[in-house]
């Protein structure tokens, strides 16, 4: 019985995945439910790699109203953190996270989801000086 309903569900699944397809390749925005459904997740998957190569390149230049070099790239190793967080929280790329940063369990919990939400505004307040 229980073959039975793993058959069924990846049926199921298969067809999902085909609908999220279709819907991304004719919808207006490109978007699929699946997409919009786990919209953070979805953008995190997109933002992190870039922030990892930004943070990673030469860049000639930090936000004016910063002291130096170093204080912006902590600034972005904040940023880094609150998308790798996110990732991780859903169950993504969860033991590359625990590996750098720690377990994710009640004693951090608290922890991780302040220095996240601080990464997130601090992403928000310098999404202009993402350049270079």
């Amino acid at each position: 019985m229980m073959i039975l309903e793993r058959i069924k569900y990846q049926i199921k699944n298969f067809f999902l995945h085909i609908k999220w397809s279709l819907q991304k390749m004719f919808r207006k925005y490109h978007c699929s439910d699946l997409n919009l459904w786990n919209l953070d997740i979805h953008l995190a998957k997109i933002i992190l790699p870039k922030l990892i190569a930004f943070r990673s390149m030469p860049r000639l230049g930090y936000p004016a109203s910063l002291q130096d070099e170093n204080e912006w790239e902590k600034i972005l190793d904040e940023m880094i953190f609150a998308f790798k967080y996110t990732l991780a929280d859903a169950e993504i790329k969860r033991k590359e996270f625990e590996k750098k940063y720690g377990e994710i369990n009640k004693e951090n919990y608290v922890k991780f989801e302040k220095r996240s939400q601080k990464g997130l505004e601090l992403f928000g307040l310098y999404f202009r000086n993402l350049w270079d």
